[in-house]
Parts: structure tokens; C-alpha cells; sequence
């Protein structure tokens, strides 16, 4: 069914495909990031062509940057940000320049890409890599905390409990 369609009818099928191929890539225990990575595979032009105008594609990104950028205008407040500043600007600059460094030497040696392409390569795999690699750390890190909150909890309940009385006691 390809056609050029309108913006509602492209939201729709983005829907259903994420609705249905998330959950599917969740529980395959590859995450979300492949399950929305598939769904546009899927609707693509190459695959089924369910969707054909880059303009709604173009539409629908622009929608899902100003709501990612809300959402993380929400969860950071500034007092938290400005206690986080040395590891985001200072550790995460540094992280992300070298990684462009060394991403743009090898496109520029390994390819033969011109210096210009090897810096835009660089920048935009650095950049990238940076996304990636803050999904693997808050995955790692809710892995490791999850089990310590669940233990400091049973902790507490233990603790706050009130004493049962032992048959040695009486009490």
C-alpha cells in the first residue's frame, strides 16, 4: 500500500509498528533501540513502503526531538545539573572530542574521506556513540543499583518490624 498519504496516517502506521515491534524486541531481550530500529526498517521504503514522503518523516523527527529535549528539560533541574557540571562538561567533552578524533583519523585514513567528510564523520559517530554508550551505562547502573535497593529495603522492613515475641523469652 504505498502511498504519499498525510501526517496522521504516518503517525499511525509509526505507532503500530512501534506498539507491536517494541514490545516483541523487548522480549527478546534486545531493548527498545532495535525494536524502534526495526519498525523503521520495516515501514520504510525498502521493505513494506508503507511510508513514502520524507516530508512526514521529517515532521514526525522534528515532533520526537522537541519531546525527547522536554523530557529531559523535566527530569533535570538545575541545581541538579550544576552539581553534575565537571562529569558533563568537563569528563563528557573530553570523551566526545577524543572519540570524534579518533572516528575522524580513521575516516580520513582508513577511507580516504576528504578532511571535511572525516570531521563530519567524526563529530556525528562521536555524538552518536555518546547516545549509545548513555543507554548501556543506565542500563548497567540500574542493573547494579536495583539489587542493592531491593536489599536495603528488605533491611528496613527487618529492622522496623516489631520484636515477635521467642519461645526462650516468653516475650
Amino acid at each position: 500500500m504505498p502511498h504519499d498519504g498525510s501526517l496522521l496516517q504516518a503517525t499511525v502506521v509509526f505507532l503500530l509498528a512501534v506498539v507491536l515491534l517494541v514490545p516483541l524486541a523487548q522480549r527478546l531481550k534486545m531493548g527498545a533501540v532495535p525494536g524502534y530500529l526495526l519498525a523503521g526498517i520495516l515501514i520504510g521504503p525498502s521493505v513494506f513502503g508503507l511510508l513514502n514522503n520524507p516530508d512526514n518523516v521529517a515532521h514526525l523527527s522534528e515532533m520526537g526531538v522537541v519531546m525527547l529535549l522536554f523530557v529531559i528539560g523535566l527530569e533535570l533541574s538545575p541545581r541538579r545539573l550544576w552539581t553534575m557540571r565537571r562529569a558533563l562538561f568537563g569528563v563528557g567533552t573530553l570523551q566526545v572530542g577524543l572519540t570524534a578524533l579518533v572516528l575522524g583519523l580513521l575516516a580520513y585514513f582508513l577511507f580516504a574521506q576528504s578532511k571535511a567528510a572525516a570531521i563530519v564523520l567524526g563529530l556525528g559517530l562521536a555524538l552518536s556513540s555518546t547516545a549509545f554508550g548513555l543507554l548501556v551505562l543506565a542500563i548497567t547502573l540500574s542493573m547494579a543499583v536495583v539489587p542493592l535497593v531491593m536489599m536495603a529495603l528488605a533491611r528496613q522492613l527487618r529492622d522496623d518490624r516489631p520484636a515477635q515475641a521467642s519461645p526462650e523469652t516468653g516475650h
